[in-house]
């Protein structure tokens, strides 16, 4: 006799970075468990830097390629790392999200993979790393072509921004992550360039389509993890960082 059981990979059970349960599409690989999604058609898989900033920015630059190495992984399939959980998982609940509403098989419409970059640099480093670091790495996401994320690695306690809002780990918000894939979606598509009008429309589509994605998978409502018209309002808390119901209350315009 012999087994005939068939998988499509493997489901765990993670913690994100608001301490919320949930599951998360995995492989298992060498006896232990890494961040590749099989459930879905296209690679969706997530890195973890562990703070290896050259090594980041060395593949950004295409000097080096990422392998099984660089994979977030976790021994038992009980994943514990919020950052890697949410960028893995919130990417997938966005592919389900253009693929369910539109029809749409991935950012450029042809499954290609979708590649997430978390812990960039280490929180610790804040204090001794060039201010040209921080901005991007520690303070923000960004979408960087090709179907590639890289979440920031937020404000160690008890550094706060100058509005003294707490910055967390920037993958642990739905619509941020939805936000900076939106980007790819753009750029195969419209291909607005990212300067200008058109680098502002190419902003505003990400800000709508994130919503989008959080009243798909979040109850509606006020406060964390809840579908409503803040931006980043899980990990910049409080408030967020802009808001598509009152634009001028972050000191953005309101028409055109």
């Amino acid at each position: 006799d012999y087994s005939n059981l068939q998988t499509a990979g493997e489901v765990g059970r993670a913690i994100g970075v608001l301490g919320d349960s949930k599951k998360i599409s995995t492989d298992a690989s060498g006896g232990t468990f890494v961040a590749s999604d099989e459930l879905r058609p296209p690679v969706i898989v997530t890195y973890d830097m562990k703070g290896d900033f050259t090594r980041t920015i060395d593949f950004l630059n295409g000097v080096v390629g990422l392998g099984l190495g660089d994979v977030a992984s976790d021994s038992d399939n009980s994943w514990t790392d919020g950052a890697n959980v949410d960028a893995h998982v919130y990417a997938g609940f966005t592919y389900d999200y253009y693929f369910k509403r539109f029809g749409r098989v991935g950012l450029d419409n042809n499954n290609i993979p979708m590649r997430s970059l978390v812990h960039p640099v280490r929180r610790q480093d804040l204090l001794i790393v060039p201010d040209d670091i921080v901005g991007p790495f520690f303070l923000n996401a960004f979408y960087a072509g090709d179907g590639v994320m890289v979440y920031g690695e937020g404000l160690p306690s008890p550094f706060v921004l100058t509005t003294l809002q707490r910055v967390n780990f920037f993958s642990g918000a739905l619509d941020v992550v939805a936000h900076e894939l939106t980007h790819g979606v753009t750029d195969f598509s419209s291909r607005l360039v990212y300067q200008g009008e058109s680098g502002a429309l190419n902003e505003s589509f990400s800000d709508i389509m994130a919503t989008g994605v959080e009243f798909l998978f979040q109850p509606a409502g006020a406060g964390l993890m809840r579908a409503d018209y803040l931006i980043g309002e899980d990990v910049i808390t409080p408030g967020g960082i802009r808001s598509l119901a009152d634009p001028r209350a972050f000191g953005d315009p309101d028409h055109y």
